[in-house]
């Protein structure tokens, strides 16, 4: 995300929030434990963790620059944390300056082991902000057939199962907005050094660092087993086109039938 930005200076109107339900949120209750951002000095990292309340933060382009077209983005962090600073609202500022609204997903995830924060939980977050950012698409001045989905790491994977499992009515979702599956369908996706797969060939994200990680007890290989609702579904038939793209750190390694084990 630096190397987009580099140079970049903001002249969009200041964003603002938005939450993604109008009572409580569905699937798990609340997290016990308070809200937390963080960001360390000398850390370029900004972090929130134990999600309290989910909610879109909304970046609108100049209306001079405006395409009509806009990105909810869903930031990394193992489905632990979100790191929702430059995997979100510096991503959401460059997109206006292309005349794109960038929509960043504060989606519940928790550090803490046995949190109720799991699959489905981040899919039902990440699916209402594609619903709320299509059902303001007047307000805001957007094309509702040009809404995407964007996402990084953990947040890669998230995207990836928002564009694939579109047809699947979820545990705990509102059975009326489940069955409007365009309502919460991207038209195009963006994924960003993905981790889209437990097999270690499909992996992009770093996936010998990732394979490691799964063959050691760890909250990180927790967090992704918790959330590892199988990417290997077909992709559900729409009337809508969908386009996705894909981004890498690295070269892949090989391929291999071997399959990354937690033990």
């Amino acid at each position: 995300a630096g190397l987009l930005m580099a140079g970049f200076v903001s002249v969009s109107a200041e964003p603002f929030d938005l939450p993604l339900y109008s009572g409580a949120p569905p699937g798990a209750p609340l997290s016990t434990d308070p809200e937390v951002f963080v960001q360390a000095k000398g850390d370029p990292i900004a972090r929130v963790t134990h999600v309290q309340t989910p909610d879109i933060r909304v970046f609108l382009p100049p209306k001079e620059k405006a395409t009509g077209a806009a990105v909810v983005i869903c930031p990394g962090g193992a489905y632990r944390i979100l790191a929702i600073d430059h995997e979100g609202w510096q991503v959401a500022e460059w997109l206006n300056s292309i005349g794109v609204a960038g929509i960043v997903c504060k989606y519940r995830v928790s550090d803490k082991v046995g949190d109720a924060y799991h699959h489905p939980v981040p899919l039902l977050d990440a699916r209402q902000a594609v619903r709320l950012t299509r059902a303001h698409a007047a307000d805001w001045g957007l094309d509702p057939e040009r809404i995407g989905i964007m996402g990084f790491s953990a947040g890669g994977h998230l995207a990836s199962t928002v564009l694939t499992l579109g047809d699947q009515t979820l545990p705990g979702e509102d059975a009326a907005a489940a069955a409007d599956a365009k309502a919460h369908q991207p038209n195009f996706g963006i994924l960003m050094y993905p981790v889209i797969s437990l097999v270690e060939n499909g992996l992009t994200a770093v996936p010998e660092i990732f394979c490691s990680v799964l063959k050691r007890p760890s909250r990180i290989a927790a967090s992704f087993q918790a959330n590892s609702s199988s990417v290997r579904t077909p992709h559900p038939r729409s009337s809508s086109p969908r386009k996705t793209i894909r981004g890498s750190r690295r070269k892949t390694p090989s391929p291999s039938t071997k399959r990354c084990s937690p033990t």
